[in-house]
């Protein structure tokens, strides 16, 4: 176990009691930091007691809060503290992992191409020109100047070999992604902007874990409709996130009038943008950089993109090949129970590495017990096959799986004894876990073959139900065997009428 970490904010060592608040200016940066101690100290703590998820959410708010108040807090606290706790959530997951999910992830793009060359132009000396007004013809301005040629330069110098790489892997997704774009009234040049998020790669991770192509922390995610569970990231789905990501820049646009501004809005936060035109009293990004009033990877965020975009619109010019991508096709199967995908692809005598591909937002490598049926991806001209052997599959190889919660006393043949499975199938299921380490409140996987023991109820885990696309208060409410009105008592913050996909409702009082 790692050891207990305090990250106190770095104060001055003139700092101390302040005798009257009345006349002392507050020190926002303190509150700020103080704040996101409070989201860390949590969220390590829940991390140590196996809740991921919520551990998740809180280390993200731990380094989003600075992240976001740089711009408007100027002050070298913040870098520093981010820094570090960076360092610790790395520390903290290395040393004390989670079950595994099969999901490698890669440093994301925005990362290594901003790298020590956010400050190597100079937004101060610009002389600036007003942006090109957006019109049908020309929906997508495309900006070109010293800041602009600034990143060319980086782009085809140091950064060639990550751009090139970046450029051969849109090919598979550009014409796809171009296609919803259209559909959606959004400027196909968007369809790049993958180039600078995460190189078109599925798994890319940043610092602040934001996951995926288009690079979607949680909370956005799912307010756009991607779920999040602990079964399956659609963020990791190119197919899913493209339409979430088209429906997330398009609502921006409509915010703010300018693709410029509805990209830093994409970056930074809606409410970092806002601030920034309330404070400079202007529309234009350029503007804003030259103010400085926008957080600092977000000055570099449009120019690095509009880099790559003259680099993608004419790649030859710049001595970039870019070779023609075979096209992904499948087809897609209904799967009525949970199994692993690895089993599936043995009765098909397909490569399971195929079907992890096909279906990246499967963390778990199974078919998703609370979403079944499910919709599964596979080779094209497969899908016969594929249904017809579903019969064929033994009962022994399909599964269920249930959460559970560690209690004072629990070791894991215990564990594996009450529940009616072996002691090396609850390990298989829970590898990060050492069961010296078991600790009360920490939560296992609880894997349940051939049917044998309890279930759960589809979209059930502990005191939760994940709502799904479709349902309904009622529905869910005959589900999982109690009253609407009883629903409504628990949760009296939900809307019925405003129910959406991955949202999570309680179903069971806590406790029982």
């Amino acid at each position: 176990m790692a050891p207990k970490v305090s990250i106190q904010p770095d104060l001055p060592a003139s700092s101390g009691p302040v005798a009257a608040p009345a006349t002392n200016p507050v020190d926002w940066v303190e509150l700020v930091l103080a704040e996101s101690c409070a989201q860390f100290e949590e969220g390590y703590q829940l991390w140590l007691a196996g809740d991921f998820e919520r551990a998740q959410l809180c280390l993200d708010q731990a380094l989003w809060i600075p992240m976001t108040m740089e711009a408007e807090l100027p002050d070298p606290r913040l870098r520093v503290f981010i820094e570090e706790v960076s360092a610790q959530i790395i520390a903290l997951v290395d040393e004390n992992p989670q079950p595994e999910t099969n999901t490698q992830y890669d440093e994301a793009m925005l990362e290594k191409l901003l790298e020590g060359e956010l400050f190597e132009f100079a937004f101060a000396e610009m002389e600036i020109e007003p942006t090109a007004p957006e019109s049908e013809s020309n929906p997508f301005p495309l900006t070109h100047n010293a800041v602009v040629d600034s990143f060319l330069n980086v782009f085809t110098g140091k950064k060639r070999q990550a751009i090139g790489d970046s450029l051969k892997r849109s090919q598979l997704y550009v014409p796809f992604i171009q296609a919803v774009m259209q559909e959606q009234g959004v400027p196909l040049e968007l369809a790049y902007l993958p180039l600078i998020e995460s190189g078109y790669k599925n798994n890319a991770r940043s610092r602040a874990s934001a996951i995926g192509m288009w690079q979607f922390m949680e909370g956005t995610a799912t307010d756009f409709g991607l779920r999040v569970t602990w079964w399956e990231d659609q963020r990791l789905d190119p197919i899913h996130s493209t339409f979430a990501a088209t429906r997330y820049l398009k609502q921006l646009h409509q915010e703010f009038g300018d693709w410029y501004l509805a990209l830093c809005a994409y970056n930074a936060g809606p409410g970092r943008v806002r601030s920034a035109i309330r404070r400079g009293g202007t529309r234009d990004f350029w503007v804003l950089a030259k103010k400085k009033l926008l957080p600092r990877e977000t000055m570099a965020y449009i120019p690095a993109f509009l880099a790559a975009l003259h680099i993608a619109k004419a790649p030859q010019d710049f001595l970039f090949e870019v070779p023609d991508a075979e096209e992904r096709v499948f087809e897609e199967v209904e799967i009525p129970f949970c199994l692993e995908l690895s089993v599936l692809a043995k009765a098909n005598r397909l490569s399971k590495e195929t079907l992890f591909d096909l279906n990246p937002a499967l963390v778990r490598r199974v078919v998703p017990p609370d979403q079944l049926p499910y919709l599964l991806r596979v080779p094209l001209g497969t899908a016969e096959r594929v249904v017809a052997s579903l019969s064929q599959i033994p009962e022994a190889d399909r599964l269920q799986w249930t959460r559970y919660k560690v209690r004072r006393g629990d070791t894991f043949s215990a564990i594996a004894k009450r529940n009616g499975v072996s002691v090396s199938s609850l390990q298989q299921a829970n590898p990060g876990i050492s069961p010296k380490r078991l600790q009360i409140g920490q939560m296992l996987v609880l894997p349940i073959k051939g049917g044998a023991g309890p279930s759960i109820p589809l979209g059930l885990s502990e005191d939760f139900y994940t709502v799904r696309s479709g349902d309904t208060l009622s529905q869910i409410a005959q589900k999982v065997g109690v009253s609407v009105r009883q629903l409504q008592a628990w949760n009296p913050s939900i809307r019925p009428e405003k129910l959406r996909p991955g949202q999570r409702i309680r179903v069971r009082k806590s406790g029982s």
